[in-house]
């Protein structure tokens, strides 16, 4: 039996596809039981990338701007709880949902908007126009520029605060 290897080991499910294609009937055509597991094993590889969080193939800007729009939502839903859950992993170890929550003041936005996305690699930065009132003015907007960071699979705010 010859073992036949595909893609890359780099990622969770394309291990699962490597391993799949180590089993054949050693006529060089996948038989009838081989076609079945390796369809099981696509599957699971569909449903493992859902688990993940950003889709695959998919344009990164498009996930990291729907990412960061749900953050400014849950902001001026004053869910801090929720907003705190975009932190980046790196963000969260060294700053406690207490800390967070002392330093966040929400109640002044109004409308948070993605004015653009530019990402290389695993780095994104993001332009935000943010609507909010102030003491003396209601509704001024202003542009904000945010770090996001793709890793482990989603796109997670890099807190500088």
């Amino acid at each position: 039996m010859a073992s036949r290897r595909r893609g890359s080991a780099s990622a969770a499910g394309l291990t699962t596809v490597a391993a799949i294609g180590s089993v054949s009937g050693g006529s060089g055509f996948p038989g009838k039981g081989e076609f079945l597991f390796r369809a099981a094993g696509f599957l699971l590889i569909g449903v493992l990338a859902g688990c993940s969080g950003m889709p695959v193939g998919g344009d990164p800007g498009e996930w990291v701007a729907k990412r960061a729009k749900a953050r400014w939502e849950a902001l001026i839903e004053r869910d801090l709880d929720k907003a705190y859950g975009f932190l980046s992993p790196g963000s969260q170890a060294t700053l406690s949902l207490a800390a967070y929550k002392s330093r966040i003041r929400p109640g002044m936005w109004r409308k948070a908007e993605v004015k653009a996305v530019k990402c290389e690699l695993t780095a994104c930065k993001v332009t935000m126009t943010i609507t909010y009132d102030h003491k003396v003015m209601k509704n001024v907007q202003t542009d904000l520029f945010e770090s996001w960071l793709i890793e482990n699979g989603n796109a997670w705010y890099v807190f500088e605060g």
